[in-house]
């Protein structure tokens, strides 16, 4: 199955998608699944939003990037957190799983989180942008909610059926990782990206 096939039979057939990731090399797939999220992110969400001169709802919380130039400062910001934190929210999980005795592979981890994302992604930004057109993008709140009480457990959901699959982890110890990934994102997304 191809990267995209696989990355299309993970909206319908997730279990198919995962099926198939064991038999892919490891971590390119969740390699090319980071970068193919900050390419959509970058063209559909910062470059939009730059060019039509936009600034974020907050500030950001560091002083770089100035909030007048932080979309376009974002089309290469982005791409380098979203590495960043593929490669150490699987660290902390493969870790957790290490100290649980339980089965880890830090490339299959790999793997498994960067389709993750790619599947999440283009619905996540079609969310935004209607929430954008409809006058609500000012209210973080809104948009927040939308993403932990959708998108999240969709995350998890596929987590479960990915690390089930890939790595024979019961369905509890998926969620209680998911959920430890998430505390620990939350506020690195907080500190380093705005709306």
């Amino acid at each position: 199955m191809s990267f995209f096939r696989l990355w299309l039979t993970g909206y319908l057939h997730p279990g198919r998608a995962f099926e198939a990731l064991r038999n892919k090399p490891a971590p390119h797939y969740g390699l090319y699944g980071v970068l193919m999220r900050g390419l959509i992110m970058g063209l559909v969400w910062y470059l939009p939003r730059a060019l039509m001169g936009l600034r974020p709802s907050m500030a950001p919380v560091l002083p770089f990037p100035p909030v007048e130039s932080y979309y376009w400062h974002a089309l290469w910001y982005f791409p380098v957190f979203e590495l960043t934190k593929w490669l150490l929210m699987a660290a902390i999980m493969h870790l957790a799983l290490r100290l649980l005795r339980l089965p880890s592979d830090y490339d299959v981890l790999l793997n498994l989180s960067g389709i993750t994302a790619l599947i999440i992604d283009p619905a996540i930004r079609i969310w935004d942008w209607i929430v954008y057109a409809a006058g609500w993008s000012e209210n973080t709140v809104l948009m927040g909610a939308a993403h932990a009480l959708v998108f999240w457990p969709w995350g998890i959901m596929l987590a479960v059926i990915g690390m089930r699959k890939l790595l024979g982890l019961p369905a509890r110890v998926v969620v209680l990782l998911q959920l430890l990934v998430l505390a620990l994102f939350i506020p690195l997304a907080a500190t380093f990206l705005r709306p």
